[in-house]
């Protein structure tokens, strides 16, 4: 039970990062910020990384955890055009 709720404070604070990384983005695109927030970009990346070689057995950390994945992609391919 203790890793079913540490996996799940884990992907919270992954799903807080994105949403920050996304402002981060916005404000650069908008002309706010000057530098591509390229290290944050990576540092998630990093994170990212980190669960997808972990097995998540619970299946909604797992969905959820998949969600979060697809959402970055999709964002990362956005912010790359």
């Amino acid at each position: 039970m203790d890793d079913r709720r540490e996996i799940g404070k884990q992907l919270q604070d992954l799903e807080q990062q994105l949403r920050e990384l996304q402002i981060r983005y916005e404000k650069y695109f908008s002309g706010a910020e000057k530098l591509e927030p390229l290290k944050q970009r990576e540092d998630f990346y990093r994170l990212l990384r980190h669960f997808a070689n972990r097995r998540i057995v619970q299946t909604d950390l797992r969905f959820k955890y998949q969600n979060l994945a697809t959402r970055y992609h999709t964002y990362s391919a956005q912010w790359d055009r």
